[in-house]
């Protein structure tokens, strides 16, 4: 069932539900090892399930519930890291089909800032050995835990190097973030001060329809004066400002028929009364 509900949220094709309905097996949760039984298990299950077919990718999600060092040791062991890649991994894929790809879904440690920005992949958790194993990396990590976006960074051995990119999910999809819509220099401060806009927009919001449900309305001016200091919006001309902003993106409209709604005319303003959108 956990499964089903991640599998669902994807915003797969139709064509690609199609050719997983075949193609793809995906085993439920299960617990046990990676060792000499689990290996002729998990060997007899492929085979019964594909049948004459021969899977190109076997993926292991995630190591740290499979893995079996031997004798060796634990996963941060060098030697047993060694031990699991070559005794059971590489002969899960040699009984399999020795071409078939192999993906090794791998948990991540807390190291700091600085050695994070001089080598990422330092973040991997367990033996060392690990990463002189595999032909390529990939690391997702989410930088800050506010935002909804991720970062992809690739380590490959062979062929030109892929440049890092942010990635963020989209209508079920995860998409590329392109570098245009990214800050490169203070990051940080520049997040902060879009988090205050917004909150002073959402306040001024707000304040008109809240004042609106109590038969108050306000030109741009008198909301300006009387909400002026209050409630963190800052002075006169600022909310001025934030107001004009919000309007232009459609946020706020006005209205010139005041009498309609038993409303005094709005004489000191060319626009109206300002009315939440």
């Amino acid at each position: 069932d956990y499964m089903r509900e991640r599998s669902q949220a994807v915003a797969a094709s139709t064509d690609m539900l199609a050719r997983a309905a075949d193609n793809l097996c995906i085993t439920p949760q299960v617990r046990m090892l990676l060792n000499d039984t689990g290996l002729a298990t998990v060997i007899n299950h492929v085979r019964t399930t594909f049948g004459g077919k021969l899977p190109d990718i076997i993926a292991l999600d995630p190591i740290r519930n499979l893995f079996d060092g031997g004798k060796e040791g634990g996963e941060n062991d060098n030697n047993a890291m060694l031990f699991f890649l070559q005794e059971r991994v590489e002969k899960l894929r040699m009984a399999i089909n020795p071409l078939a790809g192999i993906m090794l879904v791998h948990h991540t440690r807390k190291i700091t800032k600085k050695q994070f920005e001089e080598d990422p992949f330092q973040a991997l958790s367990g033996a060392s050995a690990l990463r002189g194993f595999y032909s390529t990396g990939v690391l997702l990590y989410r930088p800050d835990e506010t935002q909804s976006s991720r970062q992809l960074i690739f380590e490959l051995r062979n062929g030109p190097a892929i440049a890092s990119m942010v990635v963020d999910k989209v209508s079920g999809q995860w998409v590329e973030i392109p570098q245009a819509e990214r800050r490169l220099v203070n990051q940080n401060y520049g997040e902060k001060l879009d988090a205050e806009r917004l909150r002073k927009r959402e306040r001024i919001l707000q304040l008109i329809y809240d004042q609106a449900s109590l038969g108050n309305v306000f030109t741009i001016t008198q909301f300006a004066e009387r909400f002026e200091n209050e409630v963190g919006l800052g002075g006169h001309e600022n909310i001025i400002k934030k107001i004009n902003v919000a309007a232009t993106k459609g946020y706020i409209r006005f209205f010139r028929n005041p009498k309609d709604y038993g409303l005094p005319p709005a004489t000191r303003s060319k626009y109206g009364f300002c009315v939440w959108s």
